[in-house]
């Protein structure tokens, strides 16, 4: 008879999911595959939970979600909120100048981070097309210094030469970090760079699965040689928020509460009333006329 229990309740936690069912890592650095029960919810790539492990198969089934205490979520085309990953500590923004980025999708994903509470830190990828993007390179520098002007870390980062790995990689210790962004800015290529084992362990996921194919699909979460984790999400073209009110909206534009202080009306929009401070500041060329831009287009969008 086995000395191992078949049958253990053990905490474990989610380290990539597909809907029924996913990849958990027990305490002791075990991989298993996890079969979840629909009454249960379904965890999150980042979650912990408690599972009934059966060591001789390597399966499990998942008996309960544990509280998380940060959630990241996109909005669908419903404006919907889509929950992505749980226990995050920051959010990674990638972007680059080829793909360039759609207009204000760097100030979309802030507006959800600053909505859930969580810590923002700003990539600048592939410096190294600055020479033969420099429209979009000039472009993307001036966004990146006013937001770094407002508190925001920013690093600047290359695929083909170490430049800001290091900064990038101290940046992550001891956190819970997602990377997100467009396909093809990188990400992925950003995290060989810092984490050369990385393939090593998408290996081992994939073993638990036999489905390799999804882990190149598939939000997951890896763990950082020193310390810490990171997600690594797949690439999308767009970001979308989720329905909220003028009042959320205007809390992930930071700045605008210094100057919304001298608001004629305590609830101003900041689009048509007087004695605006917000416009105010957009007149006197404080307020960058692309960071106002995408506050009103967002606005307008969930007025609709």
């Amino acid at each position: 008879m086995s000395d191992i229990i078949q049958a253990d309740i053990i905490q474990a936690q989610v380290i990539t999911s597909y809907g029924s069912h996913g990849v958990v890592r027990t305490e002791n650095g075990e991989l298993l595959e996890c079969r979840y029960r629909r009454q249960l919810g379904r965890p999150l790539c980042g979650d912990n939970i408690l599972i009934k492990a059966d060591y001789q198969v390597k399966q499990a089934s998942l008996e309960k979600i544990l509280p998380r205490h940060s959630c990241f979520y996109r909005g669908d085309a419903r404006q919907r909120k889509h929950a992505v990953a749980a226990n995050l500590d920051q959010i990674v923004i990638v972007v680059c100048p080829y793909p360039s980025p759609p207009s204000h999708l760097l100030d979309r994903y802030l507006v959800a981070v600053e909505n859930l509470n969580l810590k923002a830190l700003l990539v600048f990828n592939k410096t190294d097309l600055k020479a033969t993007q420099p429209e979009i390179s000039e472009r993307m520098q001036i966004q990146f210094d006013y937001l770094h002007s407002l508190g925001y870390p920013v690093i600047q980062t290359s695929c083909k030469s170490p430049a800001g790995a290091d900064s990038l990689e101290a940046a992550l210790n001891d956190k819970c970090s997602i990377l997100v962004g467009q396909s093809g800015v990188g990400k992925s290529s950003l995290i060989n760079t810092i984490f050369p084992g990385r393939e090593l362990q998408t290996r081992t996921i994939s073993n638990a699965t036999q489905k390799g194919k999804h882990t190149t699909t598939a939000t997951t979460l890896y763990f950082l040689p020193e310390s810490g984790q990171i997600i690594d999400s797949p690439g999308v073209w767009e970001f979308g928020l989720w329905s909220m009110s003028a009042r959320e909206l205007q809390q992930g534009f930071i700045e605008f509460e210094q100057w919304a202080a001298d608001c004629k009306f305590s609830n101003c929009l900041h689009t048509h009333e007087p004695d605006c401070g917000v416009k105010d500041a957009l007149d006197a060329g404080i307020l960058p006329k692309s960071r106002y831009l995408a506050y009103t287009q967002a606005l307008s969008m969930f007025s609709e």
